[in-house]
């Protein structure tokens, strides 16, 4: 993988990673007092998605970047351990629940499915 390609996908994974740490962080002190109950739990659901998602692709990225410096050798990347995980939560998104999100959390859901893909 040449380093180029991997460093401005570490750089773009990283700052998404930030930006969605940042949301969360504003999300949690929000008056969400007014929506109903299930909006809450979609709002919440799509932001532990978000999360899982960046949670699984900085591992493989660090995996990937340990293989290519030689920490791990090469050939272990077959491994499952190494594998990108978690497809059966982060490898879709639920339009019903982005329907329902403001536009921040509806691109991050978005951008980080894109960067899981």
């Amino acid at each position: 993988m040449p380093a180029t390609y991997f460093s401005r996908t570490y750089d773009e994974a990283l700052a998404l990673l930030i930006e969605a740490r940042d949301y969360v962080l504003v999300a949690k002190d929000l008056d969400r007092s007014q929506q109903a109950p299930v909006q809450r739990l979609l709002h919440d659901r799509e932001l532990l998605r978000i999360t899982a998602r960046m949670t699984h692709v900085m591992a493989w990225l660090l995996c990937q970047r340990a293989a290519h410096s030689g920490e791990i050798p090469t050939e272990a990347l077959r491994e499952p351990l190494y594998r990108l995980g978690g497809a059966p939560v982060c490898a879709t998104n639920d339009s019903d629940a982005l329907r329902g999100l403001a536009p921040l959390p509806r691109s991050l859901s978005q951008r980080s499915l894109d960067l899981y893909r």
